[in-house]
C-alpha cells in the first residue's frame, strides 16, 4: 500500500511522497496533489494524493485537483462527504479526458443502499474498499488493503473487508 509520508496509518505502507515516482503492480506510478479537497466551512484539510497511472490513468484520491499534463483516463468522484455536482462536472471538463470512469459510489450504490437499511451482509459490518464504475455502470477496477480478512466477490469486480464499519 502506498500512502502519504505523513499518513500514519496503522497498516504497513510505503510513505510516498508529491511528485515521487514508484513502480505498482508493473506499472509506472507518479504521485500528485498532496491535500484533500476542502470539505465544509475552511475546516482544515488533510493529506491527500492523486495517482498518474503509465502516464494515462489519473486517479485523484480526496481532491479534484488538476493534473499539469493530459491524461486519457479520468477517474472521477463522483460522490462522497466533499464534492459539489458543478466543482465535479468543472472538474470532468477542465482535464478534458478521453475517457471518464466514476469512482467513490459506495454510500449511493445498491450495497451503500442495503448499508444504510441494514440488511447488507446479513448485519455483520463490512466496508466496501473500492469498486470502481465506469459511466455505464460496469465494473472497472478494484482498489483495496492489504490487511484484515479480505473476500474477493468476483461477480462485483470488489473486495470485503469483514469487521470494520464505514
Amino acid at each position: 500500500m502506498y500512502a502519504p509520508l505523513t499518513a500514519g496509518l496503522a497498516l504497513p505502507y510505503t510513505a510516498v511522497r508529491v511528485g515521487e515516482e514508484f513502480t505498482a503492480a508493473g506499472s509506472q506510478v507518479r504521485a500528485v496533489c498532496g491535500r484533500h479537497a476542502p470539505i465544509y466551512g475552511g475546516r482544515p484539510d488533510c493529506v491527500n494524493l492523486g495517482y498518474l497511472v503509465g502516464g494515462t490513468l489519473y486517479h485523484p484520491g480526496d481532491s479534484l485537483h488538476i493534473p499539469n499534463e493530459p491524461v486519457e483516463t479520468l477517474l472521477v468522484p463522483l460522490q462522497a462527504s466533499w464534492p459539489k455536482t458543478a466543482e465535479v462536472i468543472d472538474f470532468v471538463r477542465t482535464v478534458a479526458p478521453e475517457r471518464a470512469c466514476g469512482i467513490y459510489d459506495g454510500q449511493v450504490n445498491e450495497r451503500g443502499s442495503a448499508r444504510r437499511r441494514g440488511t447488507a451482509s446479513g448485519g455483520r459490518p463490512r466496508t466496501y474498499l473500492g469498486l470502481s464504475r465506469d459511466l455505464a455502470g460496469q465494473p472497472f477496477g478494484v482498489l483495496s488493503g492489504t490487511s484484515g480478512k479480505e473476500t474477493q466477490h468476483a461477480e462485483h469486480g470488489g473486495v470485503w473487508r469483514e469487521g470494520m464499519r464505514a
